[in-house]
């Protein structure tokens, strides 16, 4: 079977002669495509020129075979000698100062004399061991173990290293160092002056002794070390010899990433569109639950099949992204794994000497999107990335704690062909308005078109609090109203509105006119539009969707505390018995901590009306001229206040409220 039957789901719906297909492509589960399959991995001639985002985006630390068809950060226990993987994950193990690989101490292989690094020096002049290691990646490490030439094995393997003997050319005298990569401190590198732990504060000392008499050493550290490279280190001797060094940690990592090499539309929808409108991403698996483990999901889109540029250096010293025929540099050509043919037939293979540097896409690519929040995507929630387009990549970020590092079972992405090739554009009327008022704002949308392209004749509008529609309509080219639309549903963050004719003509500008709120400074208005009764996902409206406030005092959050009347007759002839005080929160980030009461001229509480968390928003209360104890007050004068507790720090207001009878 293929890969393309394996790896996607495509969702069939047909209703009479509807347009369209939504495709769904899933990653692990049960049949989705293995998760190690597109992992993104950097390639060993990559490295050297490697820049922080080219490495922000490399698959690294995960596991997938605890569970399998998921994704986790890497574990560690006990049974994982982290040594024999050190190469796989792109680390090394070096002696002495000359910096050439020495795989065989951590090879498994502690029998064969050429399996064993052997230092030989006179009696006048004892030299050092220093053996350095490169993890390649961030482990607790738990249990750091060495051990010289094994001459007889023991009766049960299993209990190595029982009953088994060694080489006695042991290290009378070691030191054991770890670093966890901080480059605060000027990190490691393969570069032997950067090693020195006494001259390096990010070393950290973590054994040491003078009177070893063991051939097989063990160290276990409790609690575990951050460590990414480690130093160890012999007192001077004549002769020492190392056969075999294990690492082992405990735990999850403490930080791990997945990333999906550039999916194509073209690829994910075995071959029948070439341009997608992203719909809803969604996911299977395990939160994390302790306090400090973190887990994002995220996606990015572009254009192009790689999001990064790559620059040459020119012979006058300048660096530009294209060679001398106007085409761009591309990663083979710049790392000279393929020699970039010109017209003419010439070909050309760019020296290491003329390779520039290596910029993030900007142009054709978006950046990483917001995590999508883990509950909502249980049930699916829609991709923010920008669309149509050509391309998609997905990362996961795991953070555990040592025992709690979450896991995704599998992963999907709903897509389709766009309701309009070109892209959907909008705006807003007004770019400013009047903080804490209902504002009237008109969102006009148009679509770029191409041939064969279904339309659109259905717009939502996300909004911050509920809005009421006040019209909808379609004008042409000079103004004129050619259809009036209709409100297909409001809620409260949300409406739908629809068109009878559908539209595909450039020149048609479909228009909605709506009140809502405005209850911070910058509020967005996103917009997504389909074509009903058609296979597709809601595609996205571009433009500037945000209208900003004209600015308050600086850190205002409180607007309008008064009561309607500011006089109370609680009597019970049902005239004045009651009155409401009005609240208006505006450009909270975050709830924040409202307190609402009515107190004695002396200070005293007399009710509380109000203790909790509030958002942005319109607020009110109703007070009935009694006490917390449910009695009458005395009539007079009584003062209200509010309090809210904010981010930017506490602000409050205070007025009279007259009770009489």
């Amino acid at each position: 079977m293929s890969k393309f039957v394996f790896g996607v789901l495509v969702m069939f719906f047909f209703f009479g002669e509807s347009w369209g297909r939504i495709y769904r492509y899933q990653i692990g589960g049960k049949g989705g495509v293995p998760w190690e399959e597109i992992a993104t991995k950097i390639a060993q001639y990559e490295k050297e020129r490697a820049t922080l985002e080219v490495k922000d985006s490399e698959t690294k630390l995960v596991g997938y075979m605890r569970f399998p068809g998921s994704l986790e950060p890497l574990w560690t226990d006990s049974t994982i000698n982290l040594a024999r993987t050190v190469y796989e994950r792109g680390g090394w193990v070096h002696y002495g100062i000359y910096p050439f690989a020495q795989k065989e101490v951590v090879d498994g292989k502690a029998k064969a004399l050429e399996n064993v690094y052997v230092m030989k020096a006179p009696s006048y002049a004892p030299r050092r061991i220093t053996l350095r290691m490169n993890l390649g990646g961030l482990f607790r490490i738990a249990s750091v173990r060495f051990y010289t030439r094994i001459l007889k094995e023991g009766p049960d393997p299993s209990k190595f290293p029982e009953g088994y003997i060694f080489s006695s050319h042991y290290m009378q005298k070691y030191e054991i160092y770890v670093h966890d990569g901080d480059m605060r401190y000027g990190g490691p590198s393969a570069h032997y002056g950067t090693w020195f732990p006494l001259s390096n504060p990010g070393w950290k000392l973590v054994a040491k002794t003078d009177e070893n008499r063991q051939s097989y050493v063990r160290i276990d550290l409790d609690p575990p070390r951050l460590a990414k490279y480690l130093w160890l280190e012999s007192g001077p001797t004549t002769l020492a010899e190392v056969a075999e060094v294990e690492i082992y940690g405990k735990g999850y990592v403490p930080e791990a990433q997945y990333v999906t090499r550039v999916l194509s539309a073209g690829e994910m929808s075995g071959g029948e569109i070439d341009l997608a409108s992203w719909g809803r991403i969604g996911w299977g698996g395990e939160y994390v639950h302790e306090e400090g483990a973190k887990l994002f999901i995220r996606t990015r889109t572009g254009q192009d099949e790689t999001p990064y540029v790559y620059w040459r250096v020119t012979g006058s010293g300048r660096e530009v992204p294209f060679w001398e025929d106007g085409k761009e540099v591309t990663k083979l050509e710049y790392y000279g794994k393929r020699e970039h043919r010109f017209p003419d037939g010439r070909r050309e293979k760019l020296d290491i000497s003329e390779r520039g540097k290596i910029d993030v896409d900007r142009e054709n690519w978006s950046g990483w999107s917001a995590s999508y929040g883990f509950e909502e995507g249980l049930m699916g929630t829609r991709i923010t990335s920008p669309g149509p387009s050509r391309y998609i990549q997905l990362k996961v970020e795991f953070h555990p704690t040592m025992e709690d590092g979450g896991r995704i079972d599998s992963l999907w992405i709903e897509f389709s062909e766009p309701v309009a090739r070109g892209g959907v554009f909008g705006e807003l009327d007004r770019a400013e308005v009047d903080l804490g008022r209902d504002e009237e704002l008109t969102y006009s949308v148009r679509g770029s078109f191409r041939v064969g392209d279904v339309g659109f004749d259905r717009l939502r509008v996300r909004t911050p609090f509920r809005a009421e529609v006040l019209g909808v309509w379609l004008e042409d080219t000079t103004g004129v109203v050619v259809d009036t639309g209709f409100v297909v549903g409001v809620g409260d963050k949300d409406f739908v509105v629809g068109l009878s004719d559908r539209v595909r003509d450039e020149g048609k500008v479909m228009r909605v006119r709506f009140r809502v709120p405005v209850m911070r400074y910058g509020v967005e208005f996103p917009g997504w539009v389909w074509a009903e009764g058609e296979e597709v996902v809601e595609q996205g409206v571009v433009g500037d969707l945000v209208v900003r406030c004209k600015l308050m005092g600086r850190g205002e959050v409180l607007k309008g505390a008064s009561f309607e009347r500011g006089i109370l007759s609680p009597n019970g002839d049902g005239v004045g018995d009651v009155d409401s005080l009005g609240v208006e929160l505006v450009q909270l980030t975050s709830p924040a901590l409202v307190e609402v009461g009515v107190y004695e001229l002396g200070g005293e509480m007399v009710r509380e009306l109000h203790r909790g968390r509030l958002l942005n928003g319109r607020y009110g209360w109703e007070w009935d001229g009694k006490g917390d104890d449910g009695e009458l007050v005395l009539p007079g004068v009584y003062l209200y206040r509010v309090r809210v507790q904010a981010d930017a720090g506490v602000e409050e207001k205070v007025g009279t409220i007259t009770v009489v009878y």
